[in-house]
């Protein structure tokens, strides 16, 4: 019997101790007394054939209509492979606090892998790599509380040219300090970042189409580059009381319905070089900045956001820069005057007046 005891059990289904010797019989101890699932001896485990034992206990799951309980498993790839490339079968598992001992690869080559279950990364550790690469998910995509471990370099968390069909989740990436890059993929339903706090290295969410919403929040990235550039929003997205603290890149998207930047008095944003080149064809639908720090956006780009401002009427507003936007390098300090009921209109219309002339004679651009 496998001595193992869970961290993370339910009171209510009592599975506080290791189970699966009454699924699988005879189940390979190691001299720890640890099953062949929950033993951390990686060449015992590859020469004990773990994968056979992982195919059969899955495979009685699904016969049977029971649970497929993967918690704190400590997962390693076939034996004379480097790699683990067998991540469907892990499809609609409980996969919780569970180890991942070599690189993860999953590439599909003449045509798509297909995931047909869900697949929920909860508070998992991954040694290697995480690479995803032509895949598609018919489930749920979730990643959530995962850590990145290893002393000998960076690591990549990477997903690339997929398919999501259903809801894709990464939430509580805390003190996460590896690449992080989702390129070319497509999202057919929402799509959701919560929590992301990352320390260093590259941070790229670029070249995907996002069908259904898309939401960025809570989050602060100290990236050494940030790229969201050449993202295709069909349905609304928003950043909201984010703060971005690297470069960013926010380079030729396209929007079909509104893409909303939502600052707060402690995130406004950006707080570092921000390049955001966009045109007009396409900006279907709407940008619209709130609460946004806009001054580090590149010169030459805030000048097309200020002139996008002028395109289209109420909703039909190709941008709109809204309340405590800062858009200018240098501000004066806020006065507070009290005017009688009507005069706000001649005030403004003054205020105006003398910024056109300042800006006309002197060169420089003064905002009102």
């Amino acid at each position: 019997m496998c001595i193992h005891s869970y961290k993370n059990f339910s009171i209510n289904e009592k599975n506080f101790n290791c189970h699966l010797d009454k699924i699988l019989n005879a189940l390979p101890l190691d001299d720890n007394g640890k099953c062949i699932f929950h033993s951390e001896d990686i060449q015992w485990k590859q020469e004990q054939s773990f994968i056979s034992h992982l195919k059969n206990y899955v495979s009685i799951c699904k016969e049977n209509l029971k649970k497929i309980d993967l918690r704190e498993v400590h997962f390693v790839s076939e034996k004379g492979k480097t790699h683990i490339d067998y991540i469907d079968l892990l499809a609609d598992a409980v996969i919780q606090e569970s180890h991942f001992h070599q690189t993860i690869l999953m590439k599909g080559e003449s045509k798509k892998i297909e995931i047909n279950g869900i697949l929920n990364f909860q508070e998992c550790v991954f040694y290697h790599d995480v690479i995803f690469d032509n895949c598609q998910f018919a489930y749920d995509f979730k990643l959530e509380n995962i850590c990145f471990k290893n002393d000998f370099g960076v690591l990549n968390l990477q997903i690339e040219n997929s398919v999501f069909e259903y809801y894709f989740e990464c939430n509580d990436l805390v003190d996460f300090s590896s690449n992080l890059t989702i390129s070319g993929c497509i999202f057919q339903e929402n799509a959701t970042f919560e929590s992301i706090y990352v320390l260093e290295h590259n941070f790229e969410i670029m070249s995907n189409e996002f069908l259904k919403n898309f939401s960025f929040t809570d989050s602060e990235i100290n990236a050494l580059a940030i790229d969201f550039s050449n993202n295709i929003f069909h349905a609304n997205a928003e950043f909201n009381d984010v703060a971005f603290n690297a470069v960013s890149l926010f380079n030729n998207l396209k929007v079909l319905s509104k893409l909303i930047f939502t600052g707060t008095s402690e995130r406004k944003i950006f707080y570092s070089q921000t390049h955001f080149n966009i045109i007009e064809q396409d900006i279907q639908g709407q940008i619209i900045f709130q609460l946004t720090n806009l001054m580090l956006i590149d010169a030459r780009d805030l000048e097309i956001i200020k002139e996008l401002e002028k395109v289209g009427d109420g909703q039909t507003k190709k941008v709109v820069v809204g309340a405590g936007c800062v858009k200018y390098r240098l501000m004066s300090p806020d006065l507070t005057y009290y005017i009688k009921e009507g005069h706000h209109y001649l005030i403004s219309e003054i205020g105006n007046s003398f910024a056109t002339y300042f800006t006309a004679h002197n060169g420089f651009n003064l905002g009102v």
